[in-house]
């Protein structure tokens, strides 16, 4: 059959590179559980996200509590929410702390303690108490100093909890995988590991 506008064999020519290319099979779709655990990679703009913030938090911080980042070491709630970080939102100066009496100090950290729902010990008070000691300090106590402090803690608390969130999400969907439970079941391999872990195995094996 001759088709109008084409020299004459040209119709059976693209009949077969239309077979051809029918015939090529088709990309095997990446899981659904794996792709989006890339978010966790390092270089992956969440993370650098949260970086950045708390760098920008600590930088601050070091100008009217130093060294506050260093005086928790209690890990990330589930939520994303850490100790250090809801401490300073409060206590955003080391003269918050030291221009009070050690008691006045503690009866607050203890109703700060409960109102946040961390555990409250009065050997922690005492020694929160002597840490905010001695310091000089860059940025004065008052009110811009508070917005400046308060508002870096709440965007890297905000950043910190969606990066929770999706890492929830992540291992949920990871988890009806069947692959998960074994590389769970290598040493040292937790949930977040694991998830990344099949993340960068699924990139490879797409590419």
């Amino acid at each position: 059959m001759h088709i109008r506008g084409l020299p004459p064999g040209a119709a059976p020519r693209c009949q077969q590179t239309h077979l051809r290319i029918g015939a090529r099979p088709e990309a095997q779709p990446v899981k659904p559980a794996v792709r989006p655990a890339v978010l966790f990679q390092p270089d992956n703009l969440y993370m650098k996200n949260v970086v950045a913030l708390q760098n920008n938090l600590t930088s601050l911080t070091d100008k009217t509590f130093p060294g506050v980042n260093e005086l928790f070491s209690s890990p990330d709630r589930a939520d994303g929410s850490q100790k250090w970080i809801d401490f300073v939102t409060t206590f955003w100066h080391c003269e918050c702390i030291n221009l009070v009496s050690e008691a006045a100090f503690t009866e607050r950290y203890r109703k700060w303690c409960k109102r946040k729902g961390y555990h409250f010990s009065e050997r922690k008070a005492a020694e929160l108490y002597m840490d905010s000691m001695g310091h000089i300090t860059t940025l004065p106590r008052n009110s811009n100093t508070k917005l400046l402090i308060t508002t870096a803690a709440k965007e890297l608390a905000s950043a910190k909890a969606t990066l929770a969130v999706l890492r929830a999400e992540m291992t949920r969907l990871a988890r009806q995988l069947p692959e998960y439970e074994t590389v769970r079941a290598i040493y040292g391999v937790g949930e977040t590991t694991a998830v990344q872990l099949m993340a960068e195995i699924g990139e490879c094996v797409s590419n």
